[in-house]
């Protein structure tokens, strides 16, 4: 299924609306009989991803259960984009002076 191409056309590449796209692909799941969730209207109009908005779709064990998050790895982030530089930071700089006293 490819979702850039319209029904019935004739191999030219057609671009769809972000809506229409999530729509074929809700379809398509629906009808590979994946769960029932993924039919639900609320999904239709998911907002675009970009970097300035931090939601995710989330999935949770129960199929009919999904949900949108919000920064759901803020916390791990925090580490790699802020402490980790420190840390490495500070090692390289113990590292200096470990070789300074050798």
């Amino acid at each position: 299924m490819d979702l850039n191409q319209a029904d019935g056309d004739d191999g030219d590449a057609l671009l769809v609306e972000p809506e229409q796209k999530l729509k074929q692909v809700i379809d398509y799941l629906t009808e590979a009989r994946l769960p029932a969730s993924l039919s639900r209207s609320h999904l239709i109009s998911w907002p675009q991803y970009h970097n300035k908005s931090s939601a995710f779709l989330i999935f949770k064990e129960d199929p009919g259960h999904l949900s949108v998050g919000t920064e759901p790895r803020k916390r791990e982030c925090l580490f790699w984009h802020r402490w980790y530089p420190i840390l490495l930071q500070e090692t390289d700089s113990n590292r200096q002076r470990c070789r300074a006293r050798a």
